[in-house]
């Protein structure tokens, strides 16, 4: 299994829990989707474009919204969107999983920024102020998922991997260098700003 790019950012859901006003908050960022979208069909054969949804039957990454894809009670709750993104919320945390590797992620300029901007949307329509980029095989990644809250999993990742990256518009040069044999190990750490 490949190193994909995700991004966490501070979240706190509102009580009670309103999946039709968080599918509206999604719906907003819509156009960032769909460049991330539309990178992939340039750049991957159209057969990789089709992927299976939950209940079986035949979705076409084309579509033109989120689709909960979790139980509305359930915790995280899941939503899965176009380009191969999905956003799950758990209370104090959302994440973004993306099909996008850790690795092209750092040395592709073109599909780290349609990634950037899609990150920071997100985390603007739901609130967030501060937004972490990193790989999915972190031990922060898997202390959000148990539960804990957004600052313990900057703690971990600095101990993890030192401090964030200085800029992830600008890849600095040891992160970049890395990028092309091992599994490079930097993150970032953004205010969440929009348009990126």
């Amino acid at each position: 299994m490949s190193i994909r790019a995700v991004a966490i950012f501070d979240y706190h859901e509102e009580e009670p829990r309103d999946t039709a006003r968080i599918a509206t908050r999604l719906a907003w960022a819509l156009p960032e989707a769909m460049a991330v979208r539309a990178h992939w069909c340039e750049v991957e054969k159209p057969s990789r474009v089709r992927r299976k949804n939950t209940v079986g039957k035949l979705e076409l990454l084309a579509d033109r919204g989120w689709v909960l894809t979790s139980k509305p009670e359930e915790t995280p709750l899941r939503y899965r969107g176009p380009g191969g993104l999905s956003v799950w919320l758990n209370r104090r945390v959302g994440e973004i999983h993306t099909n996008c590797r850790w690795r092209g992620f750092l040395t592709i300029d073109r599909l780290r920024m349609v990634h950037v901007s899609f990150f920071h949307r997100i985390a603007n329509v739901l609130k967030a102020k501060t937004l972490v980029i990193m790989r999915n095989d972190s031990k922060a990644h898997d202390l959000v998922w148990g539960g804990a809250p957004f600052e313990d999993a900057v703690v971990e990742l600095e101990k993890e991997y030192g401090p964030p990256q200085p800029s992830v518009e600008r890849i600095s040069g040891n992160l970049g260098e890395s990028a092309h044999g091992n599994i490079p190990q930097g993150w970032f750490l953004e205010d969440v700003v929009y348009p990126k």
